[in-house]
């Protein structure tokens, strides 16, 4: 069925996924409800979504066996290329295993993670994974309205 913005009137069914990760990402930066929010879905902003990662030849994949978001379908997105802004993609947000919890945990995504490290890591130095979830000020700037 059709699945709608739960912070606007946007039908995120009716978007390209590259349009649903800047709709969705434009709500985490900048919208101040979600201030502080440890784990909206990149693709739908349901706090409940759950992504597994899984290695692959060498790198992470999204594990579909266990993906609880909808909106992201079987067919996963390529994490590799989700990582590299472009015109097209101008949304780096992508899922990543946080490097301080268990493997077996669900992904974080890049934008959550600072959130994520805040309410579950409180003594860990935020700087030594600076690199994980830092985000440039032009892409920053790429969804302010």
């Amino acid at each position: 069925g059709r699945r709608y913005c739960p912070k606007c009137t946007a039908c995120l069914t009716d978007l390209t996924r590259p349009k649903r990760l800047q709709h969705c990402a434009a709500h985490i930066l900048h919208d101040p409800q979600m201030l502080g929010e440890e784990s909206p879905c990149g693709l739908c902003l349901d706090l409940t979504c759950k992504i597994y990662l899984k290695r692959s030849n060498k790198i992470h994949i999204i594990d579909t066996a266990h993906l609880t978001c909808g909106l992201l379908g079987i067919r996963g997105f390529n994490l590799k290329d989700a990582q590299i802004l472009t015109e097209t993609l101008p949304s780096t947000n992508h899922p990543l295993t946080c490097p301080l919890c268990p493997s077996k945990r669900p992904a974080i995504w890049e934008y959550n993670l600072y959130a994520h490290i805040t309410n579950n890591h409180a003594s860990a130095n935020h700087d030594l994974y600076k690199a994980l979830f830092e985000i440039s000020d032009s892409e920053k700037n790429t969804f302010e309205s």
